[in-house]
């Protein structure tokens, strides 16, 4: 296994560093092309990410500053926050970035406003924040919340059967053990219902903040 994802990896960085090579040499059009066919079977976001940027600096390179501005789109389809560097890029680059990246945000909030609110992402917790990029967080929030719940409903159903279960025995040994089962589950329960309000009321600080 770690002998394949060496091989993969070493392909990668091979074709990313051929496109540079190719670029450094005045090979736009050669850029271009080998791009094309590189994005057929590249699976990685780093990777792909590397390959739009030198393919838009290609186009800028070749006038065709449409075709730049689509693979620049491209790249921020992957990585919306993205920049490069004033110091150490072309300012004829950068323009052409810039106006990519206007089109991009004005295109991603019509998106957004087309898009109608669904109240469930702000009253379960964790789909928020799965929706607004911050997987971690919306994932542990999700099961979390998820669990707690299921496990609430599971011991608020045997909590009163063991209840139950306690009243009707008459030995003391019987009685001793049934109530250790109840207090057990009645404990359970109350963890679970904790759970559900502290996962709530981190969902509630996350939104305000």
């Amino acid at each position: 296994m770690f002998l394949v994802l060496s091989i993969i990896f070493s392909i990668t960085s091979n074709n990313i560093n051929y496109l540079d090579s190719l670029y450094k040499n005045g090979e736009y059009t050669k850029v271009v092309e080998q791009a094309e066919e590189f994005l057929i079977h590249e699976t990685k976001k780093e990777s792909k990410i590397e390959i739009y940027k030198i393919t838009a600096f290609a186009n800028v390179a070749l006038d065709l500053k449409e075709r730049a501005k689509d693979n620049f789109t491209s790249l921020l389809e992957i990585v919306p926050n993205y920049y490069l560097d004033p110091v150490n890029t072309s300012p004829k680059i950068i323009e052409v970035f810039q106006a990519a990246k206007a089109e991009f945000i004005k295109t991603s909030e019509i998106k957004k406003q087309l898009i109608k609110p669904n109240p469930f992402i702000y009253f379960y917790p964790g789909v928020y924040q799965i929706r607004n990029e911050n997987k971690f967080k919306g994932y542990t929030l999700l099961s979390l919340q998820t669990t707690s719940i299921l496990g609430f409903i599971a011991f608020s159903i045997l909590t009163p059967i063991y209840h139950q279960k306690y009243l009707h025995k008459k030995t003391p040994e019987d009685i001793d053990q049934v109530y250790n089962q109840y207090k057990s589950c009645y404990i359970v329960r109350q963890v679970f219902g904790i759970g559900i309000f502290v996962c709530f009321g981190l969902h509630l600080l996350d939104l305000k903040f």
